[in-house]
């Protein structure tokens, strides 16, 4: 439960990023902005939804190195997971054109839409790498994580 529960509430946090994203754009009442930041959002929960074995993957091998006290197989699940979403996120920074492009092609939004859509994911997308970054309980000397 102290690995699962704190997994499961970081799962949330990119739809509810969006939320908060949209809430805030609101304040502006531009229907083009939300528009954009919806598509976006839409488009952002896709591919990070692609990486979530990143995230569960890593609660159940920490899970199991944690039930067998191996203080060291745990800190090599966390730094191997570390590097995995560190690289994962460059190719999704360098990929983001081809995002933006599958984006447009298949929600065929207007022109403005279009230009927020891009603004957000541009936006976005840089935080790829820390933002797939899975982040446990349990590792010793990690427990702030």
């Amino acid at each position: 439960m102290a690995i699962s529960v704190p997994t499961a509430f970081a799962s949330l946090s990119t739809p509810l990023l969006g939320i908060v994203d949209i809430a805030v754009v609101g304040q502006f009442g531009n229907a083009t902005m939300i528009g954009g930041l919806a598509i976006g959002t839409t488009i952002f929960g896709f591919v990070f939804a692609s990486f979530n074995f990143l995230r569960t993957g890593t609660s159940g091998l920490v899970a199991q190195a944690f039930g067998q006290d191996d203080i060291g197989e745990q800190q090599a699940v966390f730094w191997r997971a570390i590097v995995i979403a560190l690289v994962l996120g460059i190719l999704l920074i360098a990929a983001s054109q081809i995002i933006k492009g599958a984006g447009l092609l298949f929600m065929q939004p207007s022109l403005d839409v279009a230009e927020a859509m891009s603004t957000y994911l541009s936006i976005r997308l840089l935080s790829s790498p820390m933002a797939l970054v899975p982040l446990h309980r349990g590792f010793d000397g990690f427990d702030g994580l």
